[in-house]
């Protein structure tokens, strides 16, 4: 009997993740049916790893949206679909400092280092109409650095003058007319870059805000303050104080200028490249949170192992591109010094000090009165009280302390007596006297 294959249309349905990290490999397939071809599309900056029929691996370029897209055919029927997913960047994070070794009994804080998460804002989507204009504020609700802007060339040819980025702190207020107040963050020199395309600044602008902060920004292609920055309802409809853009973290303010001459009201031609559905670029550590192996959820923990002990802290901010970093700290064991009680001697005599120690260098500060002040057990000699502190170190730096004093005092005994005396009560020498010094008893007879 024979076998017959029986085959339905084809659906080509994508299936894999909606979100990938960069770096990572991701997979996407479509559902295996007899008798069917798939033909794959893929945007520029994926690159195809693993190739199947109705199976395909991809890395990608940059981080990004994505759409693919198949064309699923067999004898009966054909079939197409899309697939949207993003690729995220991995974060970055670091222990630091980076402490290998740690003595018994010490302790140490471990800071987790990010730049925070990258983010970027389109401040106009292109389905709207958007708001032209070379200048605009950003306005801080959290600790971020501005990394870059992009923004669309709208000038009448293509555009191949330098870029000049000013900034001011405090932001433009409506209607002002640009002077030393602003300062010039850099130029970029572009290649050519057609009408309408996105022009994208490198990541020098790095200016930190806080929350609060408002930063007002242009760009030009003349290196000439002189120029008029305003609010201009009636040529692009911009609002003084309106926000066209916001992610909770940043608004975006967008403003206009002209180049009219001083004293002129806002209006006019405007300076090249105008600002259109632009991009601003961004770090920030809104929304991150830490995970140490210790459990603590803090940026900073203070680690004070009792043995060889591995930290490990993970960053998260909800993408899934987490990141971590760890460090092994050895924890060397401290020697163990003694030198014995405190004592008191006689000046002039030798005080052999009954030291013993585990390390490997001994330091007697003062050496005062010593014979071998790097020895655990020197000899004493001197004639007053010295008070010391020894300090005991093995070749890994972890150390030991020891207090000792050791007092002299003059040991010399001695009796004075008179040579005679009169006990006849006259009052001159009727009593026979003697000065004892360290004397406990004696027996005298007259």
């Amino acid at each position: 009997m024979d076998s017959i294959l029986v085959i339905v249309p084809p659906v080509a349905q994508i299936s894999g993740p909606s979100l990938t990290c960069f770096g990572d490999t991701a997979v996407f397939y479509a559902d295996f049916q007899p008798a069917t071809g798939w033909v794959w599309t893929v945007p520029p900056g994926v690159r195809t790893v693993i190739f199947g029929n109705n199976e395909r691996a991809f890395v990608f370029d940059s981080v990004g949206t994505y759409t693919l897209s198949d064309f699923a055919f067999n004898p009966c029927g054909q079939d197409s679909s899309s697939y949207t997913f993003t690729v995220a960047k991995l974060l970055d994070v670091q222990i630091l400092p980076k402490p290998s070794k740690l003595c018994f009994g010490d302790s140490v804080p471990l800071n987790a280092v990010t730049n925070g998460a990258p983010r970027s804002l389109l401040t106009i989507d292109a389905s709207t109409t958007g708001k032209p204009g070379v200048m605009f504020n950003l306005i801080a609700h959290d600790n971020l650095i501005i990394d870059s802007f992009a923004c669309k060339i709208l000038t009448t040819a293509n555009q191949v003058a330098d870029i000049n980025i000013f900034q001011k702190v405090g932001g433009y207020q409506g209607y002002e007319l640009v002077d030393s107040v602003w300062t010039n963050l850099g130029i970029y020199s572009p290649t050519t870059t057609a009408i309408n395309q996105m022009l994208t600044i490198p990541d020098w602008i790095d200016l930190t805000m806080s929350p609060g902060d408002t930063f007002g920004f242009y760009l030009t292609d003349v290196d000439d303050p002189v120029v008029n920055l305003a609010y201009s309802p009636a040529l692009t409809g911009t609002i003084e104080g309106t926000v066209y853009a916001t992610d909770g973290v940043i608004d975006y303010v967008q403003g206009t200028a002209n180049n009219l001459a001083p004293g002129f009201a806002p209006f006019g031609s405007y300076i090249a490249p105008r600002v259109w559905n632009g991009i601003v670029y961004y770090h920030t550590t809104a929304g991150l949170h830490f995970v140490w192996n210790t459990g603590d959820t803090t940026g900073t923990i203070n680690a004070f192992p009792p043995k060889d002990s591995l930290y490990k802290v993970t960053l998260y901010n909800g993408s899934g591109c987490n990141s971590s970093d760890s460090v092994l700290i050895i924890v060397n064991p401290v020697p163990t010094l003694t030198v014995g009680p405190d004592t008191t001697i006689c000046d002039g005599l030798t005080y052999a000090i009954p030291g013993v120690t585990t390390g490997a260098y001994v330091i007697w500060i003062p050496a005062t009165g010593l014979d071998s002040p790097n020895i655990a057990a020197p000899h004493f000699h001197y004639n007053d009280s010295v008070s010391y502190m020894i300090i005991d170190s093995d070749a890994s730096g972890c150390k030991d302390t020891a207090y000792l004093n050791i007092g002299a005092e003059n040991c010399e005994s001695y009796i004075v007596g008179s040579e005679a005396f009169s006990p006849n009560g006259d009052g001159t020498n009727d009593y026979y006297t003697l000065f004892a010094n360290k004397i406990a008893s004696y027996d005298i007879r007259i």
